[in-house]
């Protein structure tokens, strides 16, 4: 018989790990880890991408809950045939500094959302009036995180067809520097695969 130290070492280790939610989980409250090992069919997916102004001088986007893009994507896909996103942590980490005299230092405004289409976003007000509105700085850090709440994002898609089930994220940052890379976004996926491929 196990000594009781070692089944309670057993148990801590455990508890470091995403859980493995129940398939018909509607609500995902827990946490979306940064650095943590795959366990069962909870996997931690990556990508990144920039804020740029390109011919204009303002960033603004909408990012939806669709990882086929993620960087190891195709690590999970080949061999699990359904999936769903259970949340998304979104971090925009800055180019430049306030000191950096030749960059505007201007407001930047992000929304998480829970919308099956793209909202439309050509102003500060408009990406406040979806979703959680956070108020930061073009030169500052932040960080959004999105969990899956409702039915339609709790449903398990084909992972030879992904897809999105909702928009999860909008930005919008203006008078900016045309052609300028303001800084990029890291997103981290918590996906829950089913069903092994035979």
């Amino acid at each position: 018989m196990k000594s009781p130290r070692k089944m309670r070492q057993r148990g801590n280790a455990r508890k470091n790990f995403p859980p493995v939610p129940r398939p018909g989980l509607i609500e995902y409250r827990g946490p979306i880890p940064v650095n943590a090992s795959e366990t069962g069919v909870v996997a931690i997916l990556r990508d990144e991408f920039a804020l740029s102004t390109g011919v204009g001088t303002s960033v603004s986007g909408n990012l939806d809950n669709n990882p086929s893009g993620t960087d190891n994507w195709s690590e999970y896909s080949t061999s699990w045939s359904e999936y769903r996103v259970l949340g998304i942590r979104l971090e925009f980490k800055p180019a430049f500094s306030v000191n950096t005299a030749t960059i505007a230092t201007n407001t930047f405004v992000s929304s998480v959302l829970h919308m099956a289409a793209a909202p439309s976003i050509v102003s500060y007000g408009q990406c406040f009036s979806y979703g959680d509105a956070k108020l930061g700085h073009i030169t500052k850090g932040q960080v959004r995180e999105w969990r899956m709440t409702e039915t339609i994002e709790a449903q398990f898609i084909d992972c030879s067809s992904p897809a999105l089930t909702s928009y999860v994220y909008t930005y919008y940052a203006d008078t900016l520097t045309t052609a300028t890379i303001y800084g990029q976004i890291y997103r981290t996926w918590l996906v829950q695969f089913r069903n092994p491929r035979k």
